[in-house]
């Protein structure tokens, strides 16, 4: 019998200024023991089980920048399918958000390790 494969999700959220559109919020990742001290965009992670991917957006922003998300100022933009031919079973579904509602003069709080 053969085995499936196993999903793995994650969210991306992507914070745009509202006002200035060619703004981006990034964060410069420290003490999460992945990536540490390089410059990441928005916020990010994986969807827990159960977990709707908007709610899992949500929680990311919440966690890791320490701002409440309207479910509906989620706007999704995209979703990308990730495998790794010939690995073991694990194939990647990512699911891309836009939040425009971001106040660039607002500073944000570091939640992991900040």
């Amino acid at each position: 019998m053969r085995k499936r494969f196993q999903v793995v999700p994650s969210v991306y959220v992507l914070f745009r200024s509202g006002e200035h559109p060619g703004q981006v919020l990034l964060q410069l990742r420290r003490n999460t023991g992945y990536m540490d001290g390089h410059w990441a965009w928005g916020a990010a992670g994986h969807v827990e089980k159960g977990e709707p991917v908007t709610e899992a957006a949500r929680r990311e922003v919440a966690e890791e920048l320490g701002i409440a998300v309207a479910p509906d100022d989620l706007v999704p933009l995209t979703v990308m399918h990730r495998t790794k031919r010939g690995r073991p079973i694990d194939e990647r579904v990512d699911f891309f958000f836009e939040y425009r509602r971001w106040d660039a003069a607002a500073p944000a709080r570091a939640g992991q390790g900040g």
